[in-house]
């Protein structure tokens, strides 16, 4: 295969890392869309029904009952925190994983467009640019948005199993909830 080929190719490969890591960001926006609701209606139908005054009248006589619904909140509230955090990391900025990437003058990157002194260099540069030096640079750029997007992933499906385990937790705290209400 010819340069030319492989930088087309290496072009797309650059395209879809980019296209991943934005994937990682629309499933953080989506994730974290999702927990602020559950939290919202799982705590505020809690709080518009007073259930938390009702289950301190309730202790003396459901005493395990209550000890288990004041569990189930802390765990609800805990786990939606660990399932917000691992979300907003998702958009935790991230630098390239080798040193010597985050150092030099590239092509792609911002950081490494900025370190010249104006876009004439800049210019200058690309101007200057044979397609073995494109090839590396697209190689190089590649395996960084690569690293970046695994990073990204990670955290999406921590995320993810926060998400599952908090539409579990909602719903059971729902229903017990609703419980209190009946018994009250």
């Amino acid at each position: 295969m010819d340069i030319k080929n492989k930088n087309e190719v290496l072009s797309k490969a650059y395209s879809d890392s980019q296209g991943m890591i934005a994937l990682a960001d629309s499933k953080a926006n989506i994730s974290l869309t999702i927990h602020s609701l559950l939290i919202t209606i799982g705590l505020g139908f809690s709080l518009l029904s007073d259930v938390f005054k009702k289950a301190g009248i309730l202790f003396d006589e459901y005493q395990g009952f209550v000890i288990f619904y004041i569990i189930i909140t802390i765990v609800l509230i805990s786990s939606s925190i660990c399932g917000t955090i691992c979300t907003i990391l998702v958009f935790k900025p991230r630098e390239a994983k080798e040193k010597s990437e985050r150092e030099r003058k590239g092509l792609f990157y911002f950081k490494h467009v900025l370190k010249y002194k104006n876009s004439n260099d800049y210019y200058s540069k690309i101007k200057d640019l044979n397609e073995e030096d494109l090839m590396e640079e697209y190689s190089k750029q590649i395996y960084q948005l690569s690293y970046i997007a695994k990073e990204k992933f990670k955290f999406v499906n921590y995320s993810i199993y926060f998400l599952i385990t908090n539409m579990g937790l909602t719903i059971l705290f729902l229903i017990l909830s609703g419980f209190i209400n009946l018994l009250v």
